[in-house]
């Protein structure tokens, strides 16, 4: 179901953005905003590939503008595991809230790079149950470290595409991600994004679509 719920609004967006486009051109760096977006990760790792193929996950984010060059950017983040495999249950949720800023190098161009740092908390919490009932749980709690450098292309009056590499330092688990993502009007407050990342080092794929108002 919610894998399903994940690919209707992807639709919405496509079908909602073909509609039409407002007669103004902007993206998103330099925006106060509130967004919300539902996804899906595709992991790399075998193992838990056994267990579950595409973990739904939510995203949502706060962007504020304080300067013509620096935007403060917040994000909150939940993704789920749920599975069987070798006859043992496992079930395995992901909390992340970060804060951060972006610097925005040529604020008034039509390509627009930027560089920016986030840190934030992420909760990991795990449960293993066999078929005769033994369960087995975990939790690790971990402070992520995430630096990006991207660019924000205009390329039309609605529509900007966001190429961007993410470096992020975990204890255990450093990464480089790629990523890239659109985001398109429908009116002067209302956007709809659409974004997919690879991880270089584990090969988890992740694709997401939302919407986001401008304030």
């Amino acid at each position: 179901m919610k894998k399903t719920v994940t690919h209707l609004i992807i639709l919405m967006v496509l079908v909602i953005a073909s509609a039409g486009s407002p007669g103004f051109a902007r993206g998103l760096l330099g925006t106060r905003y509130f967004d919300f977006s539902v996804g899906q990760i595709k992991p790399g790792d075998s193992d838990i590939k056994d267990i579950d193929n595409s973990i739904p996950a939510y995203a949502a984010g706060l962007n504020i503008p304080v300067h013509p060059n620096i935007d403060v950017a917040f994000g909150l983040s939940h993704s789920r595991l749920a599975g069987t495999d070798m006859l043992i249950d496992y079930d395995g949720t992901s909390w992340g809230i970060s804060g951060g800023i972006n610097y925005i190098f040529l604020p008034d161009e039509k390509i627009i790079p930027y560089g920016g740092i986030r840190i934030g908390f992420v909760s990991m919490e795990s449960e293993a149950k066999n078929w005769w009932g033994q369960k087995l749980s975990d939790q690790d709690d971990e402070i992520a470290i995430n630096i990006t450098s991207g660019l924000e292309f205009n390329v039309s009056e609605p529509l900007a595409v966001y190429p961007s590499f993410t470096y992020r330092l975990m204890s255990n688990n450093n990464d480089i991600f790629a990523g890239l993502g659109l985001s398109w009007w429908f009116n002067e407050f209302l956007f709809g994004t659409l974004s997919a990342s690879y991880t270089l080092d584990e090969k988890d794929l992740s694709y997401f679509a939302g919407l986001g108002f401008a304030f």
